[in-house]
């Protein structure tokens, strides 16, 4: 339990889950309806009922693949009772350990400070996201309410979720040289504020994944984007978050053939937020 808060909330990325965890160190009740108020008084968030499913997810250990729920298998903090969420009888028998309650409690107080100090301000509009922070797969899922996370490789690159009309786009901006000579053309920023990007493999103009990235806006389907610099990097598992992005439309990409021959679509997007000069230095030159 102690390594999963550690890992997992601690980094202070959202209130959301230590706002449980103190809830339950407190002996609260109703569980989610009382962070769902919290939320809304203190920090003028409204818990949607895909934040809400998100939120329970994490507390019982259903939001991780297969791997991650086994090696957390006793991580359930909250459990369903009565009509409603109040905590889990194992996480109720662990707390009367008091030097274990007493860690739980130091971790909760430093992920609120790391909140507070790190991401509390500088959350980038109506976006869960701070910009130039770095964020890993699962993190991202986690914070744009996904009911899971997700499988790096079914990522891809990009990912829509129809059900939260989220769409985020990853991009390793160097590629690894034993791959150059099978793709032909790559993902480039033409300055801080617009961005060439390729999409996955055997697509069209007519393809949904496109289509839908084309008509974003219209569709109110938030598209955000990460970066990092390659996957082979120290920081290989995270990427710098940097902001929004729009689609400048069909009339501005193109179809093309990669080296391989597979077609494939280069989409222009315009950032919300033209990247930093250091950031974007540091991603574009070598």
């Amino acid at each position: 339990m102690l390594h999963f808060i550690s890992q997992k909330l601690t980094i202070g990325m959202r209130a959301r889950d230590l706002i449980v965890l103190q809830a339950l160190l407190d002996g609260r009740d109703d569980i989610i309806n009382y962070v769902s108020e919290v939320l809304y008084n203190n920090y003028n968030v409204d818990l949607s009922e895909y934040g809400r499913i998100n939120l329970i997810n994490i507390m019982t250990n259903r939001f991780g693949v297969q791997v991650a729920q086994k090696t957390f298998e006793d991580s359930e903090f909250i459990e369903f009772s009565n009509g409603k969420y109040g905590i889990s009888q194992i996480f109720k028998q662990a707390l009367e350990d008091n030097n274990f309650k007493e860690q739980v409690q130091e971790l909760v107080t430093y992920g609120f400070k790391q909140f507070n100090e790190r991401y509390k301000d500088n959350i980038y509009g109506n976006t869960p996201f701070a910009l130039y922070e770095k964020y890993t797969y699962e993190q991202v899922c986690l914070l744009l309410e996904w009911p899971q996370n997700e499988v790096p490789l079914n990522i891809g690159g990009y990912k829509f979720h129809k059900e939260t009309k989220t769409y985020p786009v990853f991009i390793n901006y160097h590629k690894a040289d034993d791959i150059q000579d099978t793709i032909k053309y790559e993902d480039r920023f033409e300055n801080p504020g617009l961005l060439k990007a390729i999409s996955k493999n055997k697509r069209t103009f007519t393809s949904d994944d496109v289509q839908t990235a084309f008509n974003a806006d219209a569709l109110g389907v938030a598209m955000h984007l990460f970066v990092r610099k390659n996957k082979d990097d120290e920081e290989s598992k995270e990427f710098y978050y940097l902001g929004p992005i729009h689609s400048t439309g069909q009339e501005n990409a193109k179809e093309i053939s990669m080296a391989n021959g597979t077609a494939a679509v280069e989409l222009e997007y315009v950032l919300e937020v033209p990247v930093r000069d250091d950031i974007y230095d540091y991603i574009v030159n070598g």
